[in-house]
């Protein structure tokens, strides 16, 4: 078998595995979400199709014309994907990276300069051109493409350093898997830049492969979180709780859990409808997490209109501000909605000799006094 042919069955392999990825993520709903992610599946898709149909036509006189054209196309979709890479990065950073125009100007001015270095190309020969045999060949500009290997690097550097000072375990992950997209590419890509052109289509295969870690992450981000709200759900309540007892009994770190459950809820949806009520939940949900972000923690959803929020703290007054803190929030956003969207909420303490569930049942007897006490 010649290596044309296993270059190209290898480029069809990977073309299969991505157009696969694609349907399944879009079946899920992520073209809007992650458009971002989308747009590199479909730039690494349309990098491959260029690849086999640049080694088909290579060095044949009659497809110059289509050389031209094609390889400006093929040049940009890795530039591309190195700075979409990097603004989806940006966008998950918890601190701003593109939030003043000069900053913007800096980040984009370098791939578009590449841009417009691969479409006159044809005419400069400055990234590439071909010889008297109409053999591709790399021009004396074409090793500034390392641009994008370099967005990547930066980015996987932004989100390390993001991830030292994240407090929450599913942020250190996240930030982990961001920083961890930019391996293979970084590494086989360079390999690929170095070999001879048509030699190891090893870009799309790295690119794959870190696609296909992003797909896992978000299936695992499907297990632990609540579809309607995206906040923590039971099982990772629960597994929070568990390691925050397993720290306890290590080091003796105090924590607390606030424990809550809406009041008259039902009456929303008998009112105006499951559709509202629903969007009510999502209303509430963020007010929950915004709040427990701003003391490291994160608000879960344990089910119907019931949310817990785990914070680890030395002190009960802590506790105790977060809570007045939900119910001074969401009065202001009960008169803004036109909703009774008020929350009772139980606040319990730690303790040695309690198992999870005793652990929850305080907090929930708690809440229920607290309710009981606000209705009154």
């Amino acid at each position: 078998m010649s290596h044309t042919t296993v270059y190209i069955e290898s480029l069809g392999m990977c073309i299969l595995f991505l157009c696969a990825l694609l349907v399944l993520n879009l079946r899920q709903g992520m073209l809007h979400r992650f458009r971002h992610i989308v747009a590199i599946y479909c730039l690494t898709i349309l990098s491959a199709l260029l690849d086999i149909l640049w080694i088909l036509i290579d060095s044949k006189a009659e497809w110059a014309i289509l050389q031209y054209l094609t390889h400006p196309i093929y040049l940009s979709c890795f530039t591309l994907i190195g700075t979409i890479w990097f603004r989806y990065c940006a966008n998950h950073l918890p601190f701003p990276i593109m939030d003043k125009f000069w900053k913007k100007l800096l980040i984009y001015l370098p791939p578009v300069v590449i841009l417009l270095l691969n479409i006159t190309s044809p005419f400069t020969g400055l990234m590439f051109y071909l010889d008297e045999g109409y053999h591709y060949c790399r021009g004396p500009l074409y090793y500034i493409q390392f641009i994008a290997y370099i967005y990547l690097l930066i980015s996987a550097v932004l989100a390390l350093i993001a991830r030292k000072d994240a407090q929450i375990s599913a942020d250190r992950k996240h930030l982990l898997s961001l920083a961890s997209f930019c391996v293979s590419p970084l590494l086989l890509g360079i390999v690929s830049t170095i070999a001879p052109p048509g030699s190891i289509p090893t870009m799309q295969f790295s690119i794959l492969f870190s696609l296909f870690l992003i797909f896992v992450e978000q299936q695992a981000i499907k297990i632990t979180n609540d579809s309607l709200t995206g906040l923590y759900n039971r099982y990772s309540l629960d597994y929070s709780i568990s390691e925050q007892i397993n720290r306890y009994k290590k080091n003796g770190t105090r924590f607390f859990i606030l424990l809550g459950d809406m009041d008259d809820f039902k009456a929303i949806n008998d009112t105006y409808g499951h559709m509202e009520g629903d969007r009510m939940l999502k209303v509430v949900a963020d007010i929950l997490d915004a709040i427990a972000r701003d003391y490291g923690s994160r608000a879960s959803r344990m089910g119907g209109d019931e949310f817990a929020i785990v914070v680890t703290c030395g002190s009960p007054t802590i506790a105790h501000e977060m809570k007045d803190r939900i119910y001074e929030t969401l009065a202001e956003a009960s008169v803004r909605e036109d909703r009774d969207l008020s929350i009772s909420i139980g606040i319990a303490e730690y303790q040695h000799h309690l198992t999870l569930i005793q652990f929850l049942d305080q907090a929930d007897q708690n809440m229920y006094r607290e309710k009981t006490a606000r209705k009154g």
